[in-house]
């Protein structure tokens, strides 16, 4: 697939991968953390179990709350990003969606860290893939790590066919 081909999938797929990720109902940015939870997302160690995973646990808590949105949102209604820990605390108000994800692997904290981490690592790659090389000066002014946009990038095809 060529590049351009694939940015416009990767433009177009946004929207579709955060509510696949069931993190918000409006468009996410790079940084989506308050600045005294970056070190805990920085902390993921994204991997394919990781991946299929969120995915999986994911698709099938979107099932489980029938009729909400999402589990959880990560921008406030004042607009700024909201802690890990009041993002937990929503998740674990929904002891369903705790079953799942701990069939999957995942606390609600785990979960959420991910969450936010895929979301940042996919913006950011595709910020690679509209501008090249030149768009690692931008990455690296979103404080997002380069291993994880690294993976994203890796796995875009992954992510795709997620979607």
């Amino acid at each position: 697939m060529n590049t351009s081909r694939m940015a416009t999938r990767l433009q177009l797929g946004l929207s579709a991968l955060v509510l696949m990720l069931s993190i918000t109902t409006s468009p996410a940015r790079a940084g989506m953390e308050q600045p005294r939870d970056t070190p805990a997302v920085h902390a993921v160690v994204f991997d394919t179990d990781l991946l299929q995973r969120i995915i999986a646990a994911t698709n099938e808590a979107k099932n489980a709350i029938d009729g909400q949105d999402s589990l959880f949102y990560l921008l406030g209604k004042d607009g700024k990003p909201r802690s890990v820990d009041s993002m937990v605390a929503e998740v674990e108000a929904l002891p369903s969606v705790v079953a799942i994800l701990r069939r999957h692997g995942f606390n609600p904290r785990q979960y959420v860290l991910a969450n936010i981490a895929f979301a940042n690592s996919y913006m950011a790659a595709a910020v690679i893939l509209a501008e090249g090389e030149q768009g690692w000066e931008q990455v690296d002014r979103m404080g997002v790590t380069r291993e994880h946009v690294q993976f994203c990038l890796e796995h875009m095809d992954e992510l795709a066919g997620a979607i």
